[in-house]
């Protein structure tokens, strides 16, 4: 009970907030976030899952803008030949400012497309370096990198072979995590895993920038993800951010640890968000730790 009313205030502090974000900035025309998403026909499970977190959250997304007067209209355009052309047909024919997409095999070109154009790319689905080492600045890693999750693991203090790292698990509870695990399973039926919680806070995100920043434009769009003060609030307790350079979202990761037959699977947190309240600890600089720096991004854009 102590923790559902918990929950319902850190919610209502987070909704206020936004509104006074929304409400101090300067009038101008209301924004319409129009998102496309790039599936596949017969998608592996994850892109699937993708797919469904994207749903949810652009539902969830368009009735908040409604309330200050702005919107987010989601289009999906399934693969036939190739992912640029997908791309293009979302351009062309919805004006698309933003792109999603659900397939691993279709994130180097998406980004491609979206440098390209002058659009924004939010990566759900890749975790290889080699996209975050191209330093495109249209590109926004939502999904954490392969180097994130080894980094998660070195982590472990009675390291096992059963152990795993995630994304997101649907099991948690803290910060509002059980509202919206319970939203999804009630809407799918499913468990929410990091795949849908991807898709999902990928639009949550995109949204919450539109609004804040009173624009859909892509360049505003740009400037407000890039910003230093930019954070988001993704019901993992920690304030999220994309790291400049390589736009990596900070973020922490779950170390899940097989349990005896019979009972739940133990999960744990890393970092741990206890660790904010040692002296001087800053939460970038801890979740900074588990994203080995790219080199490359970060002299290129100095």
């Amino acid at each position: 009970m102590y923790a559902t009313r918990q929950n319902f205030i850190a919610l209502f502090w987070l909704f206020s907030l936004v509104a006074f974000e929304v409400a101090r900035l300067p009038a101008q025309a209301n924004p319409t976030l129009r998102v496309g998403l790039v599936t596949r026909a017969n998608p592996v499970p994850s892109a699937a899952s993708i797919a469904r977190g994207v749903h949810l959250g652009a539902a969830e997304a368009k009735e908040t803008a409604t309330l200050f007067g702005g919107s987010v209209l989601l289009f999906e355009e399934s693969v036939t030949s190739t992912a640029e052309a997908a791309a293009a047909g979302l351009l062309s024919q919805r004006n698309v400012q933003l792109l999603i997409g659900s397939s691993t095999q279709d994130a180097e070109a998406l980004s491609r497309f979206a440098e390209t154009h002058g659009l924004i790319f939010f990566n759900t689905a890749s975790r290889s370096s080699t996209l975050r080492v191209s330093c495109r600045r249209h590109t926004f890693n939502v999904e954490a990198s392969d180097s994130m999750y080894s980094s998660a693991l070195r982590r472990r203090a009675t390291p096992s072979a059963a152990d795993s790292a995630v994304l997101w698990a649907a099991s948690l509870e803290k910060y509002g995590a059980s509202q919206i695990n319970e939203r999804f399973r009630n809407r799918y039926h499913l468990p929410m895993d990091g795949s849908a919680w991807a898709g999902w806070i990928a639009v949550k995100i995109a949204a919450e920038a539109a609004l804040r920043a009173r624009s859909a434009r892509p360049a505003e769009l740009l400037a407000y993800l890039e910003a230093s003060s930019t954070s988001f609030d993704g019901h993992k307790g920690w304030p999220l951010s994309f790291r400049s350079g390589d736009h990596q979202l900070r973020q922490p990761l779950y170390l899940v640890a097989r349990s005896p037959l019979g009972s739940a699977p133990r999960i744990q947190e890393t970092p741990q968000l206890t660790a904010l309240g040692a002296a001087g600890a800053i939460a970038n600089q801890l979740l900074d730790q588990l994203m080995p720096q790219v080199s490359s991004c970060r002299q290129s854009r100095t």
